[in-house]
């Protein structure tokens, strides 16, 4: 048992060494401005110990009356340095912080775009949106302000000590009793402290996951009248979440309960030795009110620095989470030069399974460039994985996928790949925003006489430009403002903008009327750039505009006839 515990213990320091390391990497770049901060703030807490030593001659002046006029001028002079110090820190601190949490968070942000599909999608929106955010401002937080502040914190504890001790060495010893309480405590405490910080951005993945998931589902929730059970869920998932928040400030509390009682132990002694020493005429007015201020100028950053170091190990506990995002798997992204005008696509002994569950088995098929593909299948056959494999979402448990153009050069498939295919998914996914910037997405150049032609492609010309705004109308996330069909058109006009030489719809007419349907199809099948086409479909319309027609069938893929055209009259 304690081998095991001894053995968690030096695995969880290693792991708290690598986080602090890549902490203090990554904030090579904002050195500068790091020290600034702690420049600023070291130079606030001097002034602080200036001003305790520049009372006690003021009050001792008042007790004398010679020279109190320049002693109030110098303290009213320390007063405003020190707020001055405070402004320049509070503005200079805001503009670090916003810099810095944004560089680590457009990092993470381009990390998870870059992510594997298979690993990144393990995790919930909510919770990557959690650590994108809440565990990203806590990292933040430890290097552009927690980091400085143990700095300044041991720096303003030396210089009161020395002040202190230069006047009165047993106080200034005493003073000092409560830095191992604090320094033991924070060691007791930090383990503790960084398991209920994950607990507590745990129960917050999970509280925004179902927030998120409930605000694009909205429409589910309603449909099913499920609004009382949904309101029952976010009430339990706040509960674990108010537990485990509640643990933590209980710890964080009792902390600053015994470091509060050592303070003030400190403090009655100080007074009553200045009581004493009054008593006696051993010190004057001025010397007690130095005492009184250093004991608290000594005292506090050690009581500061207990409250911190376990901090700081929470902030290390936020690090693991973000840096375990950011080194998740990324795809492969090599380049080669294949930038074909047409693609000929060859699936070799391909086979992909789920765990041991094999959804394709040793699939072989050649698509020529410029076919047309049906691809047609009962529901969970594997037609989607089959598209999967094509974009480089998954890959191959076996086999390969290779491009092809014309002239014979080739390439296996990679993420890079994506940048010629033309690809629609089931559903419109659209974005809030203007349906300009929906087909922007697909040509980010687009001219607006491109965004028309697509649009056109698409038989969505004539209802955007009824609206009122036309091509400029703002939509909301998934189309909100849009019916489906109108939604998926704009989806189809964003895929054919790219003009490119794969293009792969996904069961992306289903909404549509059979007749629009197949107008925009045969539009497919008239592009001048004539793209191979493959359609996931079960229907006829779609089938029926094909030159081949592939089956999926017991992890098969069974070449068939295509279906004899059918003919369609707007009448």
């Amino acid at each position: 048992m304690y081998v095991k515990k001894l053995k968690a213990f030096f695995k969880d320091f290693t792991n708290q060494k690598r986080y602090a390391k890549w902490m203090f990497e990554y904030s090579k770049q904002y050195i500068w401005s790091i020290i600034g901060l702690l420049i600023l703030d070291v130079s606030m807490s001097l002034v602080g110990i200036g001003s305790s030593v520049a009372s006690k001659y003021v009050v001792d002046l008042a007790t004398s009356s010679q020279g109190l006029v320049f002693g109030i001028l110098i303290m009213v002079a320390l007063t405003v340095l020190d707020i001055s110090f405070g402004i320049f820190y509070s503005v200079f601190g805001v503009i670090v912080n916003e810099k810095y949490s944004f560089s680590i968070r457009l990092k993470l942000y381009a990390s998870i775009l870059k992510t594997k599909w298979p690993k990144l999608s393990k995790y919930p929106s909510g919770d990557l949106i959690t650590r994108m955010t809440s565990d990203v401002n806590a990292v933040t937080s430890g290097i552009t302000s927690t980091v400085p502040s143990i700095i300044t914190l041991i720096i303003q504890l030396v210089t009161a000590f020395i002040v202190l001790y230069h006047f009165n060495q047993k106080l200034a010893l005493f003073a000092l009793i409560s830095g191992p309480i604090a320094v033991v405590m924070s060691i007791y405490l930090a383990a503790k402290l960084k398991r209920l910080q994950v607990k507590v951005q745990e129960s917050e993945s999970a509280y925004s996951s179902f927030l998120h998931e409930s605000m694009n589902n909205i429409i589910i929730i309603k449909s099913f009248s499920n609004e009382e059970e949904s309101v029952k869920k976010l009430t339990e998932l706040r509960k674990e979440r108010f537990y485990w928040v509640f643990k933590r400030s209980r710890l964080t509390v009792l902390t600053n309960t015994v470091l509060g009682i050592a303070f003030s132990a400190g403090y009655m002694v100080a007074f009553a030795i200045g009581a004493v020493g009054i008593s006696n005429h051993a010190i004057t007015f001025g010397t007690m009110t130095l005492f009184l201020s250093m004991v608290a100028q000594i005292q506090a950053p050690i009581i500061g620095l207990g409250r911190t170091i376990p901090s700081f190990v929470s902030i290390l506990a936020s690090a693991g989470r973000t840096i375990e995002i950011s080194e998740l798997e990324s795809e492969d992204r090599s380049t080669s030069g294949f930038n074909p005008e047409k693609v000929n696509i060859k699936l070799k002994n391909v086979s992909f399974k789920y765990g041991e569950d094999y959804i394709l088995k040793d699939v072989s098929v050649d698509i020529t460039a410029g076919d047309t593909v049906a691809i047609t299948g009962t529901t969970g056959v594997g037609k989607t994985t089959i598209i999967k494999l094509l974009m480089n979402f998954i890959v191959p448990s076996e086999g390969e996928v290779l491009f092809l153009d014309n002239d014979g050069s080739s390439e296996r498939t990679n993420a890079d790949s994506r940048k010629f295919i033309g690809y629609i998914p089931q559903g419109n996914y659209l974005f809030s925003g203007s349906i300009a910037d929906n087909l922007r997405i697909g040509s980010p150049e687009a001219t607006r006489e491109e965004m028309d032609e697509a649009l056109k492609s698409a038989c969505a010309d004539e209802f955007v430009n009824a609206l009122k705004d036309g091509i400029d109308t703002v939509i909301g996330e998934r189309g909100e403002g849009l019916s489906e069909g109108q939604g998926q058109r704009i989806a189809l006009a964003r895929a054919f903008i790219r003009k490119s030489p794969l293009l792969i719809l996904d069961e992306s007419t289903s909404a549509l009327d059979e007749f629009t349907e197949y107008k925009i199809l045969q539009s497919i099948n008239n592009m001048p750039h004539d793209p191979t086409c493959i359609i996931i479909t079960h229907r006829k319309a779609a089938i029926s505009i094909c030159n081949r027609h592939l089956q999926v069938l017991d992890s098969k893929v069974i070449e068939k006839e295509p279906d004899q055209a059918l003919i369609y009259s707007e009448t």
